[in-house]
């Protein structure tokens, strides 16, 4: 049936228009679905804090994007860029040097895209150290003939000195000597001579040595533990020979072959280090904090291993290449 009139419309033509609305709708709603999305951006955040101050130098952490590829930063001192890096870790230890005594000074890093700056970090202020203004007056010891060294030190007090090496005499080798404040005592510690490398001192009653193998006082003998005879390390590990301890049950052993040893005041535990280049020195924070070792060898290089707290040691690959710019 269809109705006419003026002004009247047929119900054909409503359900025509009615149908062209919903089409537009549907139209417009698709084309707003079909638009692209706006591309999220990259993170190229970047963090700078000091790590450590001397007198003519600072430490300096770089917290970098993690990107997964190699990154490029450039170092900014008091508005003037000293250098640009390249670095494959998130996170970095560079060393800024020259620098002058008791001075102020202002750093900044750029994370660096295709040669432009992506983004920069908030300033970190240092202030250098002074020099000291004591007047010292240095003597010369010399402990031992030709061919005697040593490699390690310990000072308790100016009544208490210990050093421990290679020291040869007229009257036999011996590998550890002792200051009292008047004259060096020399030492051979246990029967079977070997030369040492580092000592810890907590107390008189709790002294560690290393001479490939950790050797411990306790106030009335010295105690050499064997790690291969033990099982704590395997024949392709090396001995240790830097020590470092926030306490006597929380002592770490270092040495060739990237070897590693955790003791806890009960247990020696191999740590893994990912690395078989010989590690040379051992620092960590006391109070819990983080612990560094590096390390070098002639044909391998060197490298720096950084463990946080309740973390295992992670390869700091750190500075690959550098363009000094000043």
């Amino acid at each position: 049936m269809i109705v006419t009139g003026e002004g009247k419309m047929t119900n054909g033509l409503k359900a025509k228009t009615a149908m062209f609305t919903i089409f537009l709708i549907l139209a417009t709603l698709l084309a707003m679905s079909c638009k692209e999305c706006p591309t999220e951006q990259p993170d190229y955040d970047i963090y700078l804090s000091a790590e450590d101050v001397f007198s003519t130098s600072v430490v300096l952490s770089v917290s970098l994007p993690d990107s997964g590829d190699v990154s490029a930063f450039a170092l900014d001192r008091d508005n003037s860029t000293v250098a640009t890096y390249t670095c494959s870790d998130d996170d970095t230890l560079i060393i800024d040097e020259g620098l002058m005594p008791d001075t102020d000074y202002i750093y900044r890093v750029r994370f660096l895209k295709d040669g432009k700056t992506k983004s920069e970090s908030d300033p970190v202020s240092v202030h250098t150290m002074d020099t000291t203004s004591h007047d010292f007056t240095w003597e010369i010891d010399t402990l031992g003939n030709y061919g005697s060294y040593l490699k390690d030190a310990w000072i308790v007090n100016e009544n208490n000195i210990w050093v421990v090496g290679n020291i040869e005499t007229d009257s036999g080798t011996y590998n550890a000597a002792r200051w009292d404040g008047d004259k060096w005592n020399l030492l051979k510690v246990l029967s079977g001579y070997s030369p040492n490398y580092g000592i810890f001192y907590f107390s008189e009653n709790d002294i560690w040595i290393t001479s490939g193998l950790p050797i411990h006082w306790n106030g009335s003998e010295w105690t050499l533990y064997h790690f291969w005879n033990m099982g704590v390390l395997d024949d392709e590990d090396g001995g240790v020979t830097d020590i470092w301890a926030s306490s006597s049950s929380d002592i770490y052993f270092v040495g060739k072959k990237g070897s590693i040893v955790h003791y806890d005041g009960s247990t020696f535990t191999k740590m893994e280090s990912g690395t078989e280049i010989d590690l040379t020195d051992i620092k960590g924070d006391p109070d819990g904090g983080d612990i560094w070792v590096c390390g070098f060898d002639d044909l391998k290089g060197s490298v720096l291993l950084k463990k946080e707290q309740n973390k295992e040691f992670a390869t700091i690959n750190n500075i690959n290449s550098q363009t000094s710019l000043g």
